[in-house]
């Protein structure tokens, strides 16, 4: 009996490690700050020290890590934000929100106005786990330089700190949005120390894609059109409008 259980042993002895190894094989980054890992399909790389250097200090502040698909129609952002920062507010405002309002009474302009000005984007769609306190995003902007750009912003709150993975589309494909719902439910908490394996990318995966440049894309008059144009802002105006009509009145008749 005790001979026929050897080859049993040996074989799970061999294959075990085998397993750990294939595990190893997937397109991991770990993060080593916050021990957590993402998951990214074949064709998605990290960027390397040069692709980092070209974009603006501004772009890099607060990203760990950047991504990019090879044929460069997607790219990624992880970034830690603090309490101090104007997303975290503001997530943290859209969140208690929707888990103090009552559904039917909820008038989602209230914290997603605000969201829309800061980022400088018009929100296509968005999804909120108030269990989880997650939120998805979906967005788009205009840019003279690129066109119409999709992007998908998913925010996580994590030991004290908002985690956002940011997704710019260069291309207005559905296959696009949902991979890039993969990769952010793919989000893990491992504690164990992993090293990553996923491999740098080239600069030419970019195509001259710059996010600093589509930072600096928006004219001033791009912003204020698209303040202007949110609810909350122009009823302000208008009521301050009659506000001033009203207080000429009164002064004429004294």
């Amino acid at each position: 009996m005790f001979k026929r259980l050897i080859p049993t042993i040996l074989l799970m002895a061999f294959l075990f490690p085998q397993q750990h190894i294939f595990a190893e094989d997937n397109n991991i980054y770990y993060n080593k700050d916050f021990q957590y890992t993402i998951t990214f399909p074949d064709d998605w790389y990290i960027f390397s020290s040069e692709m980092e250097q070209s974009l603006s200090p501004e772009v890099r502040k607060n990203s760990p890590a950047m991504f990019t698909k090879e044929d460069g129609s997607s790219q990624m952002y992880i970034r830690h934000l603090t309490s101090d920062d104007k997303k975290y507010t503001l997530y943290k405002k859209l969140i208690d929100y929707v888990q103090k309002t009552p559904t039917d009474k909820q008038k989602m302009h209230k914290p997603l106005d605000p969201i829309e000005i800061e980022l400088g984007r018009t929100i296509k769609s968005y999804s909120i786990d108030e269990l989880n306190e997650t939120v998805q995003l979906q967005l788009i902007q205009t840019s003279s330089v690129f066109g119409e750009i999709h992007t998908t912003i998913f925010w996580k709150e994590f030991k004290g700190t908002l985690i956002e993975l940011e997704f710019y589309h260069f291309e207005n494909d559905e296959t696009l949005f949902k991979e890039a719902a993969q990769i952010n439910n793919s989000f893990t908490i491992s504690p164990s120390a992993l090293n990553s394996n996923i491999k740098e990318g080239k600069m030419d995966f970019l195509n001259n894609k710059s996010l600093s440049n589509i930072s600096n894309d928006d004219t001033v008059l791009t912003h204020i059109l698209n303040v202007a144009s949110k609810p909350v802002v122009w009823a302000s105006a208008l009521g301050a409008i009659v506000l001033l009509i009203i207080c000429r009145i009164i002064y004429k008749l004294i």
